[in-house]
């Protein structure tokens, strides 16, 4: 790591620490560019925890030497990879700072970005600060205009909590400086086993906020690689895409043991809608019935109002999906009997709930064999 160059400092505004949470998995050839960054910043009040995922390339040995260059860095080591949400659980649980920023080991901040960020919190008296993301890319640069148009912040202000505006800026949790306070009194953690877990995290925390700063200047470099979760969702990788409508459900539990679901539901529908587009679209022709499906039951579990519904989400609560699953309909050059598909699919659902209760590994088992026979089918 290259020699540090630390610059002047206010003295009024640095006077709690910061802990940067690096979740580092087989990011070896990242890792040192990703840690320069952080441990460059003029911000010095830093502690840089890198907790190591359970890699099996040499990037444990790198953040080992990392930390004897800058006695900031800490690093834990996991011996087996238990997926970015649960690493992040776990630097949450050994933060010590008075703020929390996440930075994922395959990218970078910018410089200065910590010190805006807590002069921001400082001066507007804010629950968080919410600032731009610049995108490079490794791959999907044909994403250019709408990541810059997602993760540009528009506006440089302070602005009163409404879940109007929380639809209105990115859901990353990086390029994010949160209280760690906050986390804590929420008892807030990343779903584990899930992807799109920032957009848990997102909801939950500035829900739960009264203001919010905002940087429109970047503060934190994302690196599109080919192998991202976005990635694999563009790529309709298998089981991926779905997530969405569990990320859904699980905001959704959260509102409703804090009582505030029923207060929610323009929002909840909006929501849901959301991510049921993002699950429907991103997802194998195979697995459309089940989003279908899983959407449905979302609105049922928890006896959401129709009247807050989209017409699309009323079709689809009443069982009428002609518009998704026409009888003979050409989805990326396939002809299929998807509405035939969709039948059987809930026939067997029933079948299944009829001798399989919920949360049984016989069931899980049951499941995964019927997906598998499902897909072999679609690719005859």
């Amino acid at each position: 790591m290259k020699n540090i160059v630390i610059q002047h400092q206010d003295k009024g505004f640095f006077k709690e620490k910061v802990s940067v949470i690096v979740p580092v998995y087989n990011s070896s050839a990242y890792l040192e560019a990703c840690v320069q960054s952080i441990a460059s910043q003029s911000y010095q009040n830093l502690e840089i925890l890198l907790i190591d995922d359970g890699s099996t390339d040499s990037s444990a040995i790198l953040a080992t030497k990392l930390s004897k260059q800058d006695p900031r860095v800490k690093v834990f080591e996991k011996t087996i990879n238990t997926g970015r949400s649960a690493t992040r659980n776990f630097g949450l649980d050994h933060a010590s700072g008075e703020y929390v920023v996440f930075v994922d080991s395959d990218d970078e901040l910018v410089p200065n970005a910590i010190t805006r960020m807590i002069k921001k919190i400082k001066i507007d008296g804010s629950d968080g600060v919410v600032g731009s993301i610049v995108v490079e890319y490794e791959a999907h640069s044909e994403l250019k205009d709408s990541d810059d148009s997602y993760y540009k912040i528009k506006f440089n202000a302070h602005k009163k909590v409404t879940d109007d505006l929380l639809f209105n800026f990115h859901a990353s949790s990086c390029a994010v400086l949160f209280k760690t306070e906050k986390i804590r009194n929420l008892a807030l953690r990343y779903p584990e086993g899930l992807n799109y877990e920032d957009a848990y995290f997102h909801w939950v925390y500035f829900s739960q906020c009264l203001t919010i700063s905002f940087l429109s200047t970047p503060v934190y470099k994302y690196i599109r690689r080919p192998v991202s979760v976005m990635s694999q969702t563009f790529e309709r990788a298998e089981g991926i895409a779905i997530q969405h409508l569990y990320i859904a459900e699980h905001i959704f539990r959260f509102w409703e043991a804090r009582g505030e679901l029923q207060t929610r539901y323009p929002t909840v529908f909006r929501l849901l809608e959301e991510f049921f587009w993002s699950a429907y679209r991103y997802s194998q022709n195979y697995e459309k019935a089940l989003v279908v499906y899983e959407c449905s039951k979302i609105i049922r579990n928890f006896n959401l109002p129709l009247g807050y519904a989209s017409d699309s989400l009323k079709q689809i609560y009443e069982g009428n999906y002609g518009f998704l699953f026409p009888n003979s309909s050409v989805v990326q050059g396939q002809n299929e009997q998807t509405s035939q598909d969709f039948a059987r699919f809930l026939q067997l659902k029933s079948i299944i709930n009829s001798f399989f209760p919920n949360n049984t590994f016989r069931r899980k088992v049951i499941i995964s064999i019927g997906r598998k026979v499902l897909k072999r089918k679609k690719h005859k």
